[in-house]
């Protein structure tokens, strides 16, 4: 599928939304998968790795609460704290999971990104029988979101019920003169969003802003979007029936989802599917102050209307490859110049690809 599915004042976005926040204990109304869950699987051995830091410190308390409700139902549960920044990727990727059912991260979606891409570099590739178990406990839980895990209490209920889901994982090469793509090297992964030009710019700002506490992201996202800076970029894509596709354009925002929501909940790539092999890729170009506004603040109801501003391009695909083309006005090229899931640790130019239902999730 290759297509564009089928206003507010500037104040109302700049002032903050009228519309109720999302929180995670609500469950969103989107079909998210293609497939039927895996039933009747034997979950019994967990090993969670938890990060006592996140959401505000509040990995042990989530811990105590789910570790009795899945011994009480026959589980035991080995625990592994990480230690410093991108322990839970070493974790992931080097603990012995020969006899582990259910490999568990209590945190948010940073700590789940870290995961993914330990659990996707293990280099013994014996992943099949291991299926992931995200217990929400960050400031941001947007894959549990998706996959309607409203509490941590409610992944370990799943846990019991034994079904899974299959989950496309989203993967990053870097492009070089003498790169070859298929090659691992450098190669990063992602779950959720890969973003660059807005979603860049907002995580720089936020990052340093952290002194500001839980108001940093939405402050960093309203100075940029007043900025309203442009970057040019070549983007070639690869559809769902294998057409290519090459546009050149001045974007506000490029923005590749595996999942349907992003940010503060909001359902950005409405489409998306989280087990169809495909990247719901949204591009977003560079108009007048207003109209960047208005689109936000379309995007930020959730009901998809954002999709119909003429500046917005809703793509379905199996693959594309971004270019920055360079310019006194775009430097945004090489290492920490994509978000991937939220984190600023991507690299540009990229050929971004999926790789198929590559992870069982815990899921309903």
């Amino acid at each position: 599928v290759f297509n564009t599915p089928n206003t507010h004042t500037q104040r109302q976005l700049l002032e903050g939304s009228t519309s109720k926040m999302k929180t995670d204990d609500e469950v969103h109304s989107y079909s998210v998968f293609c497939e039927e869950p895996e039933i009747d699987l034997e979950l019994k051995r967990i090993l969670i790795i938890v990060n006592p830091k996140s959401g505000r410190r509040k990995g042990l308390n989530v811990l105590e609460r789910v570790r009795p409700i899945l011994e009480n139902g026959g589980c035991t549960v080995k625990v592994s704290e990480t230690q410093y920044a991108g322990h839970a990727r070493v974790l992931a990727e080097e603990e012995d999971l020969s006899n582990i059912d259910v490999l568990g991260v209590i945190g948010g979606d940073g700590t789940l990104h870290e995961i993914v891409n330990g659990f996707m570099s293990r280099k013994v590739k014996k992943n099949s029988s291991v299926t992931l178990c995200m217990f929400p406990a960050g400031t941001g839980n947007t894959v549990a979101y998706d996959l309607k895990i409203t509490s941590p209490e409610k992944a370990a209920e799943i846990i019991l019920k034994g079904l899974t889901r299959r989950i496309d994982v989203g993967v990053l090469d870097k492009v070089t003169p003498s790169s070859n793509n298929n090659a691992e090297e450098g190669r990063l992964y992602w779950i959720n969003i890969c973003g660059y030009a807005l979603p860049t710019t907002v995580l720089e700002l936020a990052n340093r802003l952290r002194f500001l506490g839980g108001a940093q992201y939405d402050i960093a996202g309203k100075i940029s979007l007043v900025k309203n800076k442009g970057y040019e970029c070549k983007i070639e894509m690869i559809d769902a029936n294998n057409k290519e596709h090459t546009l050149e354009g001045n974007y506000f925002m490029v923005q590749a989802q595996i999942t349907v929501h992003m940010g503060d909940k909001w359902a950005f790539a409405p489409d998306a599917k989280l087990d169809d092999g495909l990247m719901d890729l949204i591009l977003v170009e560079r108009k007048g102050v207003g109209k960047m506004l208005s689109t936000m603040l379309a995007a930020q109801r959730s009901d998809g209307s954002h999709l119909q501003k003429e500046c917005v391009h809703y793509h379905q695909v199996k693959q594309f490859k971004l270019t920055p083309i360079l310019s006194k006005k775009n430097k945004l090229q090489g290492d920490k110049t994509v978000n991937l899931d939220g984190e600023l640790v991507g690299f540009s130019p990229f050929v971004a690809t999926i790789a198929h239902k590559a992870i069982r999730f815990v899921a309903e």
